[in-house]
């Protein structure tokens, strides 16, 4: 099985540069960023149906407040390793890593991994959860990635 997709990603890098004319390229490559649009945007019409039957409590909100730090500590664990094993000698590592980390915003997949669970008394829970750690990661890495790039990087926005 992962012999299938790593074939399909050398076969399908390989065709997008050697197969295909630019126009067809281009065309393609817009052909799935409109698909992504789309599907990103069924998600999101999904998620708002669905947050209309999520019953709100104080201690389960309290627990996705406290989820989002929790899921910028394991995204730097995450991009730690590699970072440490790949690029250890490079001297602006450690200002890539920074921006790695907060860059790694929640969102589509979340949601729809949670918006997958059957239903059970735990479903609202991790969905409102989910739903607080997407919309923080969002609204505040999200919205904040310019400008905290600029700040880790001066001399690239001069």
């Amino acid at each position: 099985m992962i012999a299938v997709v790593i074939a399909g990603l050398i076969l399908g890098h390989q065709a997008l540069q050697e197969a295909m004319s630019d126009r067809t390229r281009q065309n393609l490559t817009l052909f799935w960023s409109v698909i992504d649009e789309v599907l990103n945007a069924l998600l999101l019409l999904v998620l708002g149906f669905e947050i209309l039957s999520v019953h709100v409590q104080w201690p389960v909100l309290l627990a996705g407040v406290v989820a989002v730090p929790l899921a910028l500590a394991v995204r730097a664990a995450s991009v730690l390793v590699p970072t440490l094993l790949l690029h250890r000698h490079r001297a602006q590592v450690w200002r890539g890593f920074a921006v790695l980390v907060w860059g790694g915003v929640r969102g589509g997949i979340s949601v729809a991994l949670a918006l997958s669970l059957p239903d059970s008394p735990e479903r609202s829970t991790i969905l409102l959860v989910c739903y607080v750690v997407v919309l923080a990661t969002i609204l505040v890495q999200g919205l904040t990635m310019g400008r905290f790039t600029r700040r880790v990087f001066p001399a690239a926005a001069a």
